[in-house]
């Protein structure tokens, strides 16, 4: 119950008082009391018969009674405190349902029970501090009594005090291994499992590191490598994520080429590459001129322009053997025209191109003309 419930109650029982005064005042008094109402143990005093009329006799009060007083006998101050005891605190005012009457809060009631509760609330915050104090001194306690306390590293063996050994917050068994041995595994872990797979060490234990339990227990670079993996796995979600490709550099940035275009310029090394064709920027070139150049095509067409030119050349200077199943070109420089196919072996003028060469007319060493 809190102090606004212990006013009210406070309050309702001051109004009960109350009501129960105004009844009794409404009910008459009789002015005398019979005589042996003091001397009759069973007499009852009527319902709303106030005592203040009432002589009390020493006689009838066992704790003023003196030994050597008579009995009939009694102190005026002693009657004085018998009858003040006897009488009702009572508000004079009365008031109806209507017209309820003001409280006062000064009247001695309200300031009775506004005594008692602030009594009671010192006691309770006093109580409050010592329970307190007491749970601070045992966790004290436990915390140095903790602090001395030292476990084998289950991995080198050496002996580590408890609250130094590493642990995760969602294991539920004991701390084994000591912070040197822990960031060690940590980097196995990251070399070989990558980013997901940094499990704790424990021998039976599948959770997965934290983050924050990475950051806490590993070395600056095992974690700044490992939030490098971090970052890229989740940037990669992104189809124009890119990674730099330059040798040493692990950067990636966002490279949207429908704003920026083909040419990825890192934001780490300043490295430039064509995201058409991943690879180094070909300065000069558009991707049209770099395939074309890079795929062999032009290579092609060189050689087939260079074969026709030699043909052309050769068509110039030589003549075809007029063997229909040879047609191998032939040069001649100077001399006799009677020529012999070097390939079919086919005789032939090479002026006139016929096979009966010796009665041709032209000129033919080899027979004399």
């Amino acid at each position: 119950m809190d102090i606004s419930d212990l006013f009210t109650e406070a309050l309702k029982e001051q109004l009960r008082r109350r009501e129960a005064a105004r009844r009794q005042r409404s009910v008459s008094v009789p002015t005398d009391i019979e005589e042996n109402s003091d001397d009759d143990s069973l007499y009852m005093t009527p319902r709303g018969v106030s005592f203040r009329s009432k002589k009390r006799h020493r006689s009838q009060s066992p704790d003023l009674l003196d030994g050597n007083a008579n009995a009939g006998t009694a102190r005026p101050d002693e009657d004085a405190l018998f009858e003040n005891s006897q009488k009702q605190w009572t508000d004079p005012r009365s008031g109806t349902k209507s017209r309820p009457i003001e409280l006062d809060r000064t009247s001695s009631p309200f300031q009775d029970y506004t005594a008692a509760i602030e009594d009671f609330e010192l006691q309770d915050a006093a109580i409050a501090r010592q329970l307190h104090e007491e749970e601070l001194q045992a966790q004290e306690e436990r915390l140095r009594e903790a602090a001395s306390r030292t476990r084998n590293c289950a991995v080198c063996g050496e002996a580590t005090l408890i609250i130094e050994l590493p642990s995760l917050s969602s294991c539920s068994h004991e701390a084994q291994i000591c912070s040197d041995c822990y960031a060690t595994w940590i980097a196995s872990q990251l070399e070989g499992n990558g980013w997901q797979g940094v499990k704790c060490p424990g021998t039976t234990c599948k959770i997965n590191l934290t983050y924050e339990e990475v950051k806490a227990y590993a070395a600056r670079e095992v974690f700044e490598r490992y939030d490098t993996l971090q970052t890229r796995s989740v940037l990669s979600l992104d189809p124009n994520f890119r990674c730099c490709t330059a040798q040493g550099c692990n950067s990636g940035q966002i490279h949207d080429t429908r704003e920026v275009g083909n040419v990825f310029t890192c934001v780490e090394c300043r490295a430039r590459f064509c995201t058409v064709h991943e690879g180094a920027y070909h300065v000069g070139e558009s991707c049209r001129e770099y395939e074309y150049r890079t795929s062999g095509q032009k290579e092609r067409d060189e050689r087939e322009r260079e074969t026709k030119a030699s043909e052309d050349a050769l068509g110039r200077l030589s003549k075809r053997c007029p063997n229909q199943s040879c047609n191998s070109p032939i040069q001649k420089n100077g001399g006799c025209n009677h020529i012999t196919c070097f390939k079919c072996k086919h005789d032939f003028c090479y002026h006139c191109l016929v096979s009966n060469w010796k009665t041709c007319g032209h000129l033919h060493l080899d027979v004399g003309q």
